[in-house]
């Protein structure tokens, strides 16, 4: 580790295959860090956002080996915070930025016999992090100026630090990572929103082809937690090769819609077809058929004045908190807890979340959506963009941004 305002080290092949990573911290991910460390400059006033940041590396070998035919092989990161650069036998796959989002590379011709994967994980401001208000998980608490939080309750520490909540941070490779084998085609994701103002739903599908190829996208849309009816409809589509995506509207009259009181849901399934009628790839998603806005002058509603709110087109009054912890609560896999809040929440007339200071993961919202509490969902910066496998960990804070 070398703190701000030393000289950094000299950079190393971190990301080559022959580096010697023997020295290096053994960890296993998922994990999540917190960074404590400040610039030793005179004290800064509350609620001043860090400028500064950290450079976190992983690696680990595995055994691989090209798959059979036409298939494909990609890698899969759940979520990585902040900025992700990714290397695979020492050839760079490319990098992602923002923790809430899982992301994706083919290594389908770099897959050997033994392989060695690389991650430098950059958190802070120099690496465009919004200064505030990102936090995934609580801030921990600073006794002598150490905090941290694992997924082991007894060795954590949570609180605050002194000064301002809202500048702690945390960083790492905090979900699963994996390989996906998969055929000539795959959907990589799928977002489903209903209109129920028109009486239909709209499922777009991003998807990944080997080759340019005819499709049927086949979208299936099933009540979840519900006796009622089911939809469905299919389009013919001609994927290019590489990353694409295309939209469909699924008419559904006569659905059942999503309230707090009715928390209907619909399990919306996506399987894609090759040209003899094989199915290549499926997936699913969980949605609620309903329809969310705010009057406005910009977006006006006949008989709603300018700043109401309205749900399935009717006024709606929202009753919440803010909660920040709720994704530690998964993380934790105290998924329990995190029913018991919302019970509170529902006992207490509250229809809603502001997940302040983050974005909560998805399998927190689906527990949201199934106990009818609203998500809003918030990643804010008070200042402008700056510009379980095991596996060995090494870190220190980046020279200063250009410019």
């Amino acid at each position: 580790m070398v703190e701000l305002g030393e000289k950094p080290p000299k950079m190393q092949a971190w990301f080559a295959p022959d580096f010697d990573d023997s020295s290096w911290d053994r960890t296993t991910v998922p994990e999540w860090r917190f960074k404590t460390s400040r610039p030793k400059t005179k004290p800064r006033p509350k609620r001043k956002p860090k400028l500064y940041g950290c450079v976190l590396w992983y690696r680990t070998s595995f055994e691989g080996k090209k798959p059979p035919g036409n298939k494909r092989v990609f890698i899969v990161f759940g979520g990585v915070d902040w900025r992700a650069e990714v290397w695979l036998n020492g050839k760079k796959l490319g990098s992602h930025a923002g923790y809430f989002e899982p992301f994706r590379f083919d290594v389908t011709t770099l897959l050997q016999e033994k392989n060695t994967l690389a991650v430098r994980v950059c958190e802070g401001t120099w690496f465009e992090e919004p200064a505030a208000y990102w936090s995934i998980f609580p801030t921990p608490t600073c006794p002598g100026n150490k905090g941290w939080i694992v997924r082991d309750r007894a060795k954590s520490l949570k609180g605050f630090c002194k000064g301002d909540p809202h500048t702690g941070t945390g960083y790492g490779i905090h979900r699963e990572v994996y390989l996906e084998t998969v055929g000539a085609a795959c959907i990589t994701d799928i977002f489903a929103r209903g209109n129920p103002a028109h009486g239909r739903c709209t499922v777009k599908v991003r998807l990944d082809a080997a080759q340019s190829m005819p499709l049927s996208v086949d979208v299936s849309i099933l009540p979840e937690n519900f006796k009622g009816r089911a939809y469905a409809h299919a389009v013919k589509h001609k994927a290019g090769k590489g990353a694409g995506k295309i939209s469909v509207d699924v008419p559904m009259p006569d659905a059942k819609l999503w309230s707090p009181a009715a928390p209907n849901l619909y399990r919306c399934r996506v399987a894609l077809k090759n040209e003899k009628g094989q199915v290549v790839d499926a997936h699913d998603v969980l949605f609620g058929h309903r329809s969310f806005g705010i009057v406005s002058e910009a977006n006006p509603r006949q008989g709603h004045p300018p700043g109401r709110m309205l749900l399935n087109d009717q006024p709606i009054v929202l009753h919440g908190s803010n909660i920040t912890g709720l994704n530690a609560l998964w993380y934790w896999g105290q998924t329990n807890r995190i029913v018991d809040i919302l019970l509170m929440l529902k006992a207490a007339g509250y229809n809603a979340v502001r997940s302040c200071q983050h974005v909560q993961f998805p399998e927190v919202r689906q527990l949201q959506d199934r106990l009818g509490i609203m998500s809003q969902q918030d990643v804010g910066s008070r200042t402008p963009s700056r510009g379980g496998r095991s596996c060995r960990v090494s870190w220190f804070p980046p020279r200063p941004w250009p410019g």
